[in-house]
């Protein structure tokens, strides 16, 4: 018999825009706290004229409850677009 590596399930990209993103250094900010809930961030962009960030981030299937529940405790999330 072999031992099978587990494999965390990332099956659904998620994506998010923020309100009041003048700049790469707020969506650092709110990148920091979707990581810090638990999140594996794919990809970020600004649209500077709008002033709205986006990024695109994973969290495994079996978290989302838990990542949810810690990301409403962020500051980040107060600029959710």
């Amino acid at each position: 018999m072999t031992d099978q590596i587990r494999m965390p399930n990332y099956q659904q990209i998620y994506r998010i825009e923020f309100y009041e993103c003048e700049h790469e250094g707020d969506l650092d900010d709110y990148c920091h706290d979707l990581r810090k809930s638990g999140a594996t961030i794919v990809g970020t962009s600004v649209s500077y004229g709008a002033e709205i960030g986006y990024v695109r981030f994973r969290v495994k299937d079996d978290d989302y409850e838990a990542f949810s529940a810690k990301f409403k405790k962020t500051d980040a999330y107060e600029f959710i677009n």
